[in-house]
């Protein structure tokens, strides 16, 4: 379903939220909203197939911030690894249910739960956080990631994806002007963008790619890289 979320009606700052109406157009949102999200996917099944390397069904990967199951599939089609989806909104779920239901049977499972408090019980060697830390508060990111690095495997992959600032005002205002003109090649309209700007305002908190490789060091890994950027958004890579 095409997102008119922003057409529609006026957004107040912060009034963002990931409900049925979110859910609805979140596949078409995603895909418009953020340049190289479909190349990020794509990479996302190259890598569990490096992460998962002949494994067997016996076998974890997470994704954490599931939304609708989009980084799931990639993995489920790639290896026979099974795959836990977590994600907060109750909405977002059941999109992903629909998604993936009958397509990889008993090789996937879905927990409606908050990452601040989410324990990764299995081991594993490959997690997926995929444009989820912005929506956490500051305060709790380092922790999540660090308990993602005392779930995976030695050699196991975390990949993490994040809309990113920078300490330069004149850097920042480039790539928001160019993250805007891809929306508006995709088809949104100025008055979209100035809404859409408005409602995730103090809701999506980004960070600079610094602090996302120093988390990632303080965590345990030794040599965490950015593989991937377009404009403000920025995909890591760490192996422990």
């Amino acid at each position: 379903m095409e997102d008119k979320i922003f057409s529609a009606q006026d957004a107040q700052k912060g009034s963002f939220q990931f409900d049925e109406s979110v859910a609805k157009v979140f596949e078409d949102m995603v895909r418009r909203s953020v340049p190289g999200y479909g190349l990020t996917l794509e990479m996302i099944g190259v890598l569990a197939q490096k992460a998962f390397h002949g494994s067997s069904s016996s076998q974890i990967a997470y994704d954490l911030g599931c939304s609708l199951g989009a980084s799931m599939f990639p993995i489920l089609a790639n290896t026979q690894a099974k795959v836990i989806g977590v994600d907060l909104s109750s909405k977002m779920l059941e999109k992903a249910e629909e998604t993936l239901a009958g397509r990889f049977p008993k090789r996937y499972e879905l927990i409606r739960e908050n990452l601040i408090n989410f324990q990764l019980e299995h081991p594993t060697h490959f997690i997926v956080s995929n444009f989820t830390l912005q929506f956490l508060p500051t305060e709790v990111r380092t922790e999540v990631i660090k308990r993602c690095y005392n779930a995976l495997e030695e050699g196991g992959i975390l990949l993490i994806s994040e809309k990113f600032k920078t300490n330069q005002e004149t850097e920042n205002t480039l790539l928001t002007e160019l993250h805007h003109t891809f929306k508006g090649a995709m088809g949104y309209s100025d008055l979209e963008i100035a809404r859409k700007r408005d409602a995730i305002e103090n809701v999506l908190i980004p960070e600079t790619k610094e602090i996302h490789l120093n988390r990632l060091k303080e965590a345990g890994f030794a040599n965490p890289v950015c593989w991937y950027q377009c404009f403000n958004f920025a995909s890591f890579l760490a192996v422990k």
